[in-house]
């Protein structure tokens, strides 16, 4: 039924838009996390003052990609991390991460390590958790996360993660990468 109320509300806005003069276009691709992702990297670091006021409480997406025979299993969920410069780490959870069958139950959790490894902007943290459906279950072994704040003043925040202990549905040993993009609310 709600295909169908979709299905009926994308042809009215398309004939009413026809209607108005207005050309409706449909888009042919949606960028992927990992070219969002990609992009997000190549902002310019927080330098300076903007680092005093990059405190508080940033929301986004984190993709976590798994090498299994051959191909990656990839599962898309929400991030919510806390950037706190006058403690000097960065922590937050990732959860409601979805797979082809539908929510996977858990969380993987970030633990604060540094802030300002290399520059003022950059941090880590220990990534770990485990997520489960009932035809998935996924173990992140424990393993470090590198980030960045990025924009002046600060706004987001990218962070990537390369692990090679990480279990799915009772293959260990795999490897697989976490990435996450967030913005400062």
């Amino acid at each position: 039924m709600e295909t169908f109320y979709r299905t009926g509300m994308a042809i009215a806005l398309v004939a009413g838009l026809s209607a108005c003069g207005g050309e409706a276009t449909t888009p042919t691709t949606v960028p992927s996390f990992s070219e969002t992702f990609g992009v997000a990297r190549t902002e310019p670091f927080s330098v300076g003052s903007s680092i005093a006021n990059a405190s508080g409480t940033y929301r986004g997406t984190a993709q976590l990609s798994i090498a299994s025979s051959g191909q990656d299993e990839t599962f898309l969920g929400n991030a919510t991390m806390t950037v706190d410069i006058a403690g000097g780490n960065v922590s937050g959870t990732l959860d409601s991460f979805d797979d082809a069958t539908g929510d996977l139950q858990g969380a993987i959790t970030l633990t604060a390590q540094s802030f300002g490894v290399a520059q003022a902007s950059e941090f880590t943290a220990t990534a770990s958790g485990s997520l489960t459906s009932a035809t998935t279950s996924i173990a992140l072994g424990s393993g470090t996360v590198f980030g960045d704040l990025h924009n002046n003043p600060t706004s987001g925040l990218t962070a990537s993660g390369a692990f090679s202990n990480t279990t799915l549905n009772g293959t260990s040993g795999l490897s697989s990468v976490l990435d996450i993009q967030a913005t400062k609310n």
